[in-house]
């Protein structure tokens, strides 16, 4: 339902026909009778009043309400009484009417209006020089300019709450769209995770039972953090507009995703270059989430094999994941993934205001680097 301008409200238009009741009862014996004699009496007023309390019908009948109200100002001016309050009547019917209605029928009531009192005008003798039709057109006039000018005005408001309302929504889809792809991220890479270290903890079970308590205890970590993760992102779901939309990550939380790919059997090296100035919060979230696809990544596709996390942050920020094509040995660790995770690491990064790289790396393996020019 629409908001209603002022002029459509209820108390603004009890009191215009307040007023020119008033107006019409005062000047009952104020007013100089009229070129043809007559002078305001009973018939005069009940005229009046019926014009003036007949606004009140538009938001029952808007068709009843033009009508009664013209109808009755015409009926004043053919039986010859003096101009006054009673006029006001008609111009605000048609005022009020092309408020409500469209703009063809705004104009055809207008004109009908202007018609009937040019007819009743001069049916009562009352014609000096076109001067009543002037003042008629003039008065028909300015009312329909007036409600074409609310029209706009209310028209352009209600096209500015639309706009707002799809601002909204498009910022609520890409809010859902970024839960979604950490969502997405934090359980790939937790699941991932334990997969590799529960086959870990499955041989070494035979072998090395000490070894073996190290896997189990390295999957109860990553289940923990991945839990706490899962927290976050499921209270995200739930925040109001005063609360962040998405889990505070960083690049201070690499390192603990760098221990947990090192219980999975990734050689991890990280290297850092300049200084370790803060930086924006979807840049830091966008480059933690490509280290942790891509540590995923290495993880299912190279299992046991060597990966160089570089951070270099003396030009901006620029965040590499490379590995070495793993063990062929443990090819059977493989484990298949959803194929999506590049494409959610893309979007990402490009929308925090970087550009993503991938592809083979030379000799092997495979690498992937993103760049915030201004993070």
């Amino acid at each position: 339902m629409r908001e209603r301008s002022w002029w459509e409200s209820v108390p603004a238009a009890v009191l215009a026909t307040l007023f020119i009741t008033v107006g019409v009862l005062g000047s009952a014996d104020h007013i100089p009778a009229g070129e043809g004699g007559r002078e305001i009496d009973s018939v005069a007023i009940t005229l009046g009043l019926t014009a003036a309390w007949a606004l009140l019908l538009r938001w029952v009948q808007p068709y009843l309400m033009v009508a009664v109200s013209c109808l009755a100002v015409a009926t004043y001016a053919y039986l010859g009484y003096p101009g006054g309050p009673a006029y006001l009547p008609g111009p605000l019917a048609v005022l009020t009417f092309g408020l409500v209605r469209p703009r063809r029928e705004l104009y055809a009531v207008a004109a009908a209006y202007l018609l009937l009192m040019s007819g009743a005008t001069v049916l009562a003798g009352d014609w000096d020089d076109y001067s009543a039709f002037i003042g008629f057109l003039g008065w028909t006039g300015a009312a329909v300019l007036v409600a074409e000018l609310l029209r706009v005005r209310r028209e352009r408001a209600a096209a500015h709450r639309e706009t707002q309302r799809r601002q909204q929504q498009q910022t609520l889809v890409e809010q859902q769209l970024g839960l979604a792809r950490d969502l997405h991220d934090s359980v790939a890479h937790a699941l991932t995770a334990i997969n590799v270290q529960a086959s870990i903890a499955e041989r070494m079970a035979r072998r090395d039972p000490d070894a073996a308590v190290t896997a189990a205890a390295a999957i109860r970590e990553t289940s923990r953090s991945s839990l706490l993760d899962l927290t976050e992102i499921v209270k995200s779901l739930r925040a109001t507009d005063d609360t962040p939309t998405t889990p505070d990550r960083g690049l201070g939380d690499i390192d603990a995703l760098v221990e947990q790919a090192r219980g999975g059997g990734l050689r991890v090296e990280v290297d850092r270059l300049g200084a370790r100035t803060p930086v924006g919060p979807e840049a830091g979230t966008a480059a933690y989430r490509l280290v942790q696809e891509a540590l995923t990544n290495a993880t299912r596709y190279a299992p046991g094999s060597r990966v160089r996390v570089g951070i270099d942050q003396r030009e901006g920020l620029v965040v590499s994941v490379r590995d070495d094509g793993g063990d062929p040995q443990r090819a059977d660790e493989k484990v298949q993934g959803s194929g999506h995770g590049l494409l959610g690491m893309r979007e990402r990064v490009v929308a925090s205001g970087g550009t993503l790289h991938h592809g083979p790396a030379q000799p092997q393996g495979f690498e992937v680097v993103g760049r915030w020019t201004s993070p």
